[in-house]
């Protein structure tokens, strides 16, 4: 997911990129921003999801207590619900061990239920692994459960604490039931501006999972893609929004240009995936590689980096199990990743 060509229109964004780079390396930095954006809302999207399916169930028909996530580490509180007809008013805390003793996520949850449809307004703060706060994600939601599957689809924002530019996200997806599910669809969508740069790039990755069972209600993930859409325009033009089927789609006045492939494996289908869990993205049209993967079972952290084809080093990136962390360009400059999100 990287771009090919600089947009010679544009008025600003050609100017402020132009200033203080020539045109081969402008295009090399928003190349490697661009496929780092994709690579690490791959993650964002998995993350989301596990996340807000859990808000979902503790929300509509969650036990009370301390409930342990049922794959991997984690776990869930309802700390507030009150029902009123079809309105549900939930609070609920999510939490980086399976003893609510360590808090990840704090949902303020607003579910309104239609038959086995539901959706759902709500706000979120995320606080890092150290517990000072990460940011707010804002999301609004729709799922429809039905005999074979649950689809959920949404759109929201990142609003980082920070103070870096806020994000716009999306995701799609359709979980079967089932003992076994088959291979299902999920769509992932990010879209950010990035003033250094003075350019928004946004992106939508269709990825297809296949779940292989290795024991009661747990599994291990097989993804791939082989078409992604990626757009770049002004700063600021930017947004995910949805298709009238409900797809994910980049908004804005903006120019789509590459592709690329995605490949990966999860140790688990939830919240934290253990080893082995990576994933790579190539891109042929600019010769770049994205790869991450998680270094041990302790601690979920991450290594990645983004390098040419041929093997030449262009950026590596250290993030936590909340994908917080930071990325070094090949200049030197390092920048915070917050929530799976990169700086501005």
């Amino acid at each position: 997911m990287c771009v090919a060509l600089l947009i010679t229109s544009g008025g600003a964004y050609a100017a402020n990129v132009s200033r203080s780079k020539s045109s081969k390396d402008a295009t090399t930095d928003i190349d490697v921003r661009v496929i780092t954006q994709q690579g690490l809302a791959i993650a964002l999207a998995s993350n989301v999801l596990q996340s807000q399916v859990t808000v979902l169930f503790d929300a509509t028909g969650g036990g009370s207590g301390c409930v342990p996530l049922s794959t991997g580490t984690g776990s869930s509180k309802i700390l507030r619900r009150v029902v009123s007809g079809a309105v549900t008013g939930a609070l609920i805390s999510i939490y980086y061990d399976t003893a609510c003793r360590h808090p990840y996520i704090e949902a303020n949850a607003h579910v309104v239920s239609s038959n086995s449809s539901y959706v759902i307004n709500e706000d979120a703060e995320y606080l890092a692994t150290t517990g000072g706060p990460l940011g707010q994600l804002r999301v609004v939601e729709a799922a429809v459960s039905t005999a074979s599957r649950v689809v959920v689809h949404g759109t929201g924002t990142f609003t980082p604490h920070d103070g870096a530019p806020v994000v716009h996200l999306g995701l799609t997806c359709a979980i079967p039931a089932g003992n076994v599910p088959p291979p299902f669809p999920c769509e992932g969508g990010i879209a950010q501006t990035f003033p250094q740069l003075g350019v928004s790039l946004g992106s939508v990755t269709p990825i297809t999972l296949t779940l292989k069972a290795v024991g009661s209600d747990q599994y291990v993930v097989h993804f791939a893609s082989t078409r992604s859409t990626m757009v770049r325009a002004a700063p600021g033009a930017l947004s995910i929004g949805t298709t009238a089927n409900s797809q994910l789609r980049v908004t804005g006045d903006g120019a789509t240009f590459t592709t690329d492939a995605t490949t990966g494996t999860a140790g688990r289908f939830a919240l934290f995936p253990p080893t082995p869990t990576g994933w790579t993205i190539t891109d042929q049209a600019t010769q770049l590689i994205f790869s991450i993967s998680v270094l041990n079972n302790a601690s979920r952290q991450l290594n990645g980096s983004v390098t040419t084809t041929s093997g030449k080093e262009l950026a590596t990136l250290h993030v936590d199990r909340s994908g917080t962390g930071f990325i070094t360009y090949g200049a030197g400059v390092t920048d915070p990743i917050t929530g799976w999100m990169l700086s501005g």
